[in-house]
């Protein structure tokens, strides 16, 4: 629900106030894949605002994830983008 809100709320510093609460709830829950998910748009969001280290952070963290739940696509197109992001 709180990343749904924070989609559509469109304004990315105000996605970011929704889409920081979801993680920790996500993880509480057990939801390792709406985590990861989550973890995603919170980068783009750092990304679209300017904030390298932040999305960096973020892209790693879900990598991680992905790779953990044998979503190898998903984590190489991170892994990918945060190379990209970084050259």
């Amino acid at each position: 629900m709180l990343t749904s809100l924070g989609y559509i709320a469109g304004r990315h510093t105000e996605a970011l106030d929704y889409y920081r609460q979801s993680p920790t709830l996500l993880r509480t829950l057990g939801n390792a894949c709406e985590e990861a998910n989550t973890l995603t748009h919170i980068g783009e969001a750092h990304l679209a605002l300017g904030d390298q280290r932040q999305t960096r952070d973020c892209w790693e963290q879900a990598a991680d994830l992905y790779q953990a739940q044998h979503r190898d696509d998903d984590a190489r197109y991170l892994r990918d983008m945060v190379i990209a992001i970084e050259s």
